[in-house]
């Protein structure tokens, strides 16, 4: 039988050693999931002389970069500061990201005259889904683990019966 040890539980997020080893792995993550992304689209050019791919994998590699840089420094700060607070942090990182990404396809449509678009779309829809799907499985694992390790003993026994 499973029993709840409070000094056990090493992911009291409350602690700051825990919140800079979270918040170093969540910028590490994302600097390896942007270069991984740009590498691969630069074998692709490569193997497959798509040229006019170039341009949309360097916009799209320092947008993902940007995010994720600023997501992980301003999520150690509020994880810092306040952790009420953090339903309200991501959803306006929900909303910062999204707005940036529409800003970011207007500029580029601005500047190439439009008729390189879909291209850029495509490229860029790569690199927004992966930074989304980094930023669910991240967030919503740290906060079920989160959950789970701020559970008390008889909230446990309640369950199983």
């Amino acid at each position: 039988m499973w029993r709840y040890n409070p000094s056990s539980g090493n992911d009291n997020m409350s602690e700051p050693k825990n919140i800079e080893r979270r918040a170093a792995t969540f910028l590490r993550q994302g600097v390896m999931l942007s270069a991984g992304l740009f590498l691969l689209g630069l074998l692709i050019v490569q193997v497959g002389y798509f040229w006019q791919l170039q341009m949309p994998l360097i916009v799209s590699a320092v947008y993902l970069l940007v995010i994720e840089m600023a997501a992980g420094l301003v999520w150690k700060r509020v994880a810092r500061k306040s952790l009420d607070s953090m339903p309200t942090f991501l959803m306006g990182l929900s909303g910062v990201r999204f707005l940036l990404a529409i800003g970011v396809l207007f500029f580029y449509w601005l500047l190439s005259g439009g008729e390189k678009m879909l291209t850029f779309i495509c490229v860029f829809a790569v690199f927004y889904f992966a930074m989304l799907l980094h930023h669910i499985f991240f967030f919503s694992l740290r906060n079920k683990t989160e959950k789970d390790s701020q559970r008390k003993p008889n909230d446990l026994q309640n369950e199983r019966q």
